[in-house]
């Protein structure tokens, strides 16, 4: 890169151009900031109080918010820009000066998912003024770049520096308000927005006047054109008025909510106190819940025959894509290039894969609708474990992995389903692979406990984060850190298993000490007396 073209490395190229600005729309564009400001701080609460409430974060709350916010530091950058005067006419390329709202929106996004997560400490709060000072800065010089007239424009290189620091600084004090406000409860509310509100807008606004301070400007000898361009005043005032319409109408939304959020909060409290009145409903109410109950029985029983007729209506086709697939290798409609048989073994693969997923469907309907694991058999754990280890044996060998069978129970006899026993050992094993390196070792133990026997399969894999062991045996659930070995996984297996052993009258865990520490999924069923 030819910095050169950018900074002021050497001497001036000529009469260097002095621009004027307007104190009043100066004024206006720190005012613009800090309106755009108090709408995102407003927005942050509610949607604080979403995740509070919901444990997720509102996505319209956010990208309503963030483009709020991202448009406001766009309209005050170009209402600052009409504040600022050339000898020379100045136009905006209209593709860059749009591109230039991507990294305020970003920026804005940023802010608001940070500050609504969770309570930041000084080093947290340092990153998030960080990357708020290179989205305003990105957001500002990409404007710039926009620019078009028949000049030079050249940056002073310790300036520009400045611009950075400054709006990291003043974003540092304007979250660090901002995330007291919104994570402590104080009688002040109005104060700590307005002085959150009033500092981020110095912020962007000093970012923007030290940036312009940094920025030199010399006679030109280029033709411009204005086919791409816009003129100065007539870009400022439509943006302006179409951001502050979209602020002003997400400012009266967020109000509107947290109104309905202290009337909530109202009804609740006179909603305890009239418990006694509500006991005399209850009757009507079981009623209501039972069919409310029978309409979601129907709902899911609708559910699992359409996912039925779904899985054997898919079958054929997959079968034929498999079949053409094997095929194709051998031969007997002509030899493949290197890249077409490629091609095939992709093409061999995601079909095989969209089998599993059927499968795993169609296993899951059927047994949330009763068709698997109703029979009770008495079932020598060993055999199972045993015929599982051979099945799996060219699996694991791909991979070079080594199953070791501690105990396998020995003569201990189970009451359960056969078939529904041999899936789940097949489930478990198959996820330890699938979920552990090369060169891994899979070891399973079967012990009595309680009068029950617990079959523990034990890998040393990407192990499992407390929350993930809450919802590991969930349908589709797939683990943060699944995507680490890239196994393909339709987040089915551990919930077929579940399933399965509930049906059975037995139970499932799991145990790992956190990411990086191997897994061990376990399930327990009675033995024969």
């Amino acid at each position: 890169m030819n910095f050169s073209s950018y900074f002021l490395l050497g001497p001036e190229p000529g009469d260097q151009m002095l621009g004027t600005y307007n104190m009043w729309l100066v004024i206006l564009s720190y005012l613009v900031s800090s309106f755009a400001a108090y709408t995102a701080i407003d927005i942050s609460s509610i949607i604080k109080s979403n995740r509070e409430k919901n444990g997720k974060i509102p996505r319209g709350w956010l990208m309503g918010g963030a483009f709020a916010m991202g448009s406001g530091v766009f309209t005050m950058h170009f209402v600052a820009m009409l504040a600022f005067t050339l000898p020379i006419p100045v136009f905006y390329n209209v593709w860059i000066t749009l591109l230039s709202l991507l990294p305020a929106v970003l920026m804005a996004g940023f802010v608001l998912t940070v500050m609504s997560v969770e309570k930041m400490g000084n080093g947290k709060l340092v990153f998030s003024a960080l990357m708020m000072a290179i989205g305003i800065g990105t957001m500002h010089y990409t404007g710039m770049f926009a620019m078009r007239g028949d000049m030079i424009m050249l940056y002073s290189p310790w300036l520009f520096a400045l611009s950075i620091i400054v709006a990291k600084i003043l974003s540092f004090l304007s979250l660090t308000i901002m995330s007291h406000f919104i994570h402590n409860r104080t009688e002040k509310v109005m104060e700590y927005k307005v002085a959150s509100a009033m500092v981020m807008g110095a912020a962007i606004c000093g970012m923007h006047y030290t940036g312009m301070a940094a920025t030199n400007f010399y006679p030109g000898n280029m033709a411009i054109g204005t086919v791409l361009g816009l003129d100065t005043a007539l870009l400022a005032g439509v943006v302006a008025l179409v951001s502050m319409s979209i602020i002003s109408i997400n400012l009266v939304l967020s109000t509107i909510s947290q109104r309905k959020f202290i009337e909530l909060e109202k009804e609740i409290s006179e909603r305890k106190l009239a418990e006694k009145a509500l006991k005399d409903a209850r009757n009507h109410l079981e009623i209501r819940v039972r069919e409310r109950t029978a309409e979601l029985q129907d709902l899911h029983d609708e559910k699992n025959r359409f996912i039925s007729r779904a899985s054997h209506d898919m079958r054929t086709p997959i079968a034929a894509i498999l079949g053409f697939s094997k095929l194709l290798p051998e031969g007997k409609w002509g030899e493949l290039n290197e890249k077409q048989r490629e091609c095939v073994e992709k093409i061999e693969g995601h079909a095989d894969r969209l089998s599993k997923i059927v499968a795993d469907l169609l296993s899951i309907s059927r047994i949330e609708s009763g068709v698997i694991g109703i029979a009770k058999d008495e079932v020598r754990i060993s055999n199972e474990i045993k015929l599982v280890a051979l099945e799996m044996e060219e699996l694991l060998k791909s991979k070079k992995q080594k199953l070791v069978v501690k105990n396998d129970g020995n003569s201990t006899i189970i009451v359960g389903n056969r078939d529904s026993i041999h899936q789940v050992l097949t489930n478990l094993v198959d996820n330890a692979s699938k979920y552990s390196d090369k060169k891994k070792t899979i070891t399973i133990d079967a012990t009595q406990v309680n009068g029950d026997l617990c079959v523990n399969v034990k890998d040393e894999g990407i192990g499992l984060t407390e929350e993930d062991q809450h919802h590991i045996y969930e349908e589709f659930y797939r683990a943060k850190n699944s995507g680490e070995l890239k196994a393909q996984g339709t987040g089915l297996g551990l919930a077929i298993v579940k399933k399965l052993v509930d049906q059975m009258g037995g139970a499932v865990r799991v145990q790992s000490d956190g990411p990086g520490t191997g897994s061990t999924f376990s399930f327990s069923l009675p033995i024969v007396k």
